[in-house]
């Protein structure tokens, strides 16, 4: 069975011949300081990388992903920013292609938004904005060639990612977090512009890439943050009525272009969101973070398990994987495999980017276990 057939069987909720594994796709990546200590540990060459600047994270080389068994390739489109990075006594800053403000602090190796160009702006500034191009051809320079060489000359399952926020976050990086958040209770009018602008500018990304790909790939990959560590960031009401419309619309205009599968990408305590998200048509979500509230592991299968693919909730990212032990990271695996694996419906993958702290050891075991004790039928 090679890699595509493998996470093809998994996501119709199958059994292949064993879990298939992302690692370098979509949140699924390493951050560039914990990469160069994985290839030194490996003795392995740092190799040809694909850097993403926001989260400081890399996609390894292809020589990291055969050794670690990995079954899926995921594209991704160019930015057309040319922005410079500045330096300044209290860290790095760039601004994107939106126009909002990254910091990374000087404390951190991570970028965050650091201002709204809409924050103080009225509903008639929406559509004045200068929104970029949502088919700009620098950002899908070589698209075609590459998709078509992975899905004739490589057995990967192959994803093409989107090249931002989802419409949700894309909002709140605008506006900003807790203004568009109020906008949405008291503002709708406003937010629903907002959203619908985001929405169009989605439809015709998507539109141009799956013209240009749709035969090649299998998988799409949408966002949209929508938890925190205790819950969902909107109440299930507010999520109905403001949001998940949009999220409705957009991924059936998806399908409708391509037969591809949606990947869903959200962080958090989504467990009161997921009715509602895999009714939207996602096929799969990811990562499921499983140090967040409600996100219990074995809940989540035997609940939503015949209705969606559980994509990552390989390792908790966020206490295991920097510091525990090898044998705690060995254990932890296992009871994601025991828990998510049976039946299909799960690619094992990293809990979001492995952060700069995780010692590389960490990392080897995890690929290890799960080379280990993957392979169908699982053992209890």
């Amino acid at each position: 069975m090679n890699s595509r057939e493998r996470v093809l069987m998994a996501l119709e909720h199958e059994e292949p011949d064993r879990i298939p594994i992302d690692f370098g796709g979509e949140v699924n990546r390493i951050n560039v300081i914990a990469y160069e200590k994985l290839v030194q540990f490996l003795g392995f060459p740092k190799g040809k990388t694909e850097m993403f600047l926001i989260e400081n994270s890399v996609r390894p080389d292809v020589n990291i992903l055969k050794h670690f068994n990995v079954d899926v390739y995921t594209i991704y489109p160019k930015s057309i920013s040319r922005a410079e990075i500045i330096k300044k006594e209290d860290g790095y800053y760039f601004t994107d292609d939106w126009g909002i403000l990254w910091k990374m602090p000087t404390t951190s190796n991570v970028y965050m938004v650091w201002s709204h160009p809409l924050k103080d702006k009225h509903i008639e500034d929406i559509e004045n904005y200068n929104f970029p191009d949502p088919q700009h051809p620098a950002m899908f320079e070589g698209l075609e060639k590459e998709a078509k060489y992975l899905y004739e000359k490589t057995d990967y399952a192959i994803a093409m990612s989107r090249p931002t926020g989802g419409i949700l976050e894309v909002a709140q990086w605008l506006r900003g977090f807790d203004k568009f958040l109020t906008d949405l209770m008291i503002n709708k009018k406003f937010a629903i512009t907002l959203l619908n602008k985001i929405y169009d500018w989605y439809i015709s990304y998507w539109d141009y890439v799956l013209d240009i790909i749709g035969d090649y790939i299998q998988i799409v990959s949408t966002a949209d943050d929508l938890g925190m560590q205790t819950g969902p960031i909107v109440s299930p009401k507010i999520y109905q009525e403001m949001i998940k419309p949009f999220h409705k619309k957009l991924h059936d205009f998806i399908k409708s272009k391509a037969d591809v599968y949606i990947n869903y990408h959200t962080c958090g305590s989504i467990y009161k969101l997921l009715p509602d998200i895999i009714d939207t048509g996602v096929d799969a979500i990811n990562p499921v973070q499983v140090s967040a509230k409600n996100m219990d592991t074995k809940i989540l299968k035997k609940e939503f398990g015949d209705k969606i693919t559980f994509w990552g909730g390989g390792c908790d990212s966020q206490w295991i994987l920097p510091y525990g032990s090898t044998k705690d990271v060995e254990l932890e695996v296992r009871k994601r495999i025991i828990d998510l694996a049976p039946g299909g419906g799960f690619v094992f993958a990293p809990i979001h980017c492995i952060q700069a702290e995780v010692p590389p050891q960490n990392i080897v075991v995890m690929f290890e276990t799960i080379k280990e004790h993957g392979k169908y039928p699982i053992k209890t």
